[in-house]
C-alpha cells in the first residue's frame, strides 16, 4: 500500500491517492461522473477536517462530524 507522509509526521494514505489507485484497479468501467462525485466527496471531507483526509480518518469521531 502506498503511504505518503502527512503534516503531523505519521505515514498515512491520502484518500485522493487511494481513490486514484482504486479507480485504476476496480473502477475502470465507472463513469467520469461517478469518479468526479467520489473526488468531490473526499474533498468536502478534507475541507471539514481542515486538512487532506487520510484513510486513518475513517473512524467514529470524524465520520460523525
Amino acid at each position: 500500500m502506498l503511504r505518503v507522509p502527512v503534516p503531523d509526521g505519521e505515514n498515512a494514505m491520502y484518500l485522493l491517492d487511494l481513490l486514484d489507485l482504486y479507480a485504476k484497479k476496480r473502477l475502470r468501467l465507472a463513469s467520469p461522473h461517478t469518479l468526479r462525485l467520489y473526488r468531490h466527496s473526499i474533498e468536502a471531507f478534507s475541507k471539514t477536517l481542515g486538512r487532506r483526509a487520510t484513510l486513518d480518518d475513517f473512524n467514529d469521531d470524524t465520520l460523525e462530524m
